[in-house]
């Protein structure tokens, strides 16, 4: 399921429904799957170091993300459950459940951004990233302002929007 779904007829669709036909009285809409994490590359048992592989970049790889080790259990597919390069489950299946959410409650177009497909992928996107912050937070939420893209409550939170780069990276801007 990603975009896609907001078309299919899925079982998903019917609580798409449900959500719509209900609007104004709840804003709230959960589907997000429980399937645990899993273990595309068959590597997440390899936590230790290991030689890097010949013809792999891995200083590349990491980019801006602080330096660790190489281990097949943080790189390729699995990267995606390292909270260094990416948000997790939560952001891993944020394309997909929380944009129905969004289109369900008439939200994907909330905040500045220009380009019409990019801009729910962005919302979408934007809802999984915040509630990483909250769960690493140990926290039941903060205020959003989608027009800004600024967590306008809590400043721990707020700092939490933007990494940090390790050398040499930069963010032009």
């Amino acid at each position: 399921m990603g975009l896609q779904s907001n078309t299919a007829p899925t079982g998903l669709q019917s609580r798409i429904v449900d959500c719509r036909t209900s609007r104004g009285r709840s804003r709230t809409f959960i589907d997000l799957p429980s399937r645990g994490r899993p273990d595309y590359g068959k590597t997440a048992g390899r936590k230790q170091p290991e030689p890097v592989p010949e013809g792999f970049d891995y200083d590349l790889w990491l980019g801006p993300a602080p330096y660790a080790a190489y281990c097949p259990a943080r790189t390729h597919v699995n990267f995606r459950w390292v909270l260094d390069y990416s948000g997790g489950q939560l952001t891993d299946w944020g394309g997909h459940h929380p944009d129905c959410a969004q289109w369900g409650m008439g939200t994907q177009y909330t905040g500045p951004v220009g380009i019409r497909a990019a801009e729910v992928a962005h919302r979408s996107i934007t809802i999984c990233h915040l509630g990483n912050i909250a769960m690493q937070l140990g926290i039941d939420g903060f205020r959003w302002d989608p027009d800004k893209e600024e967590i306008v409550n809590n400043p721990e939170a707020a700092r939490m929007l933007a990494r940090a780069y390790r050398e040499p990276w930069v963010l032009p801007g």
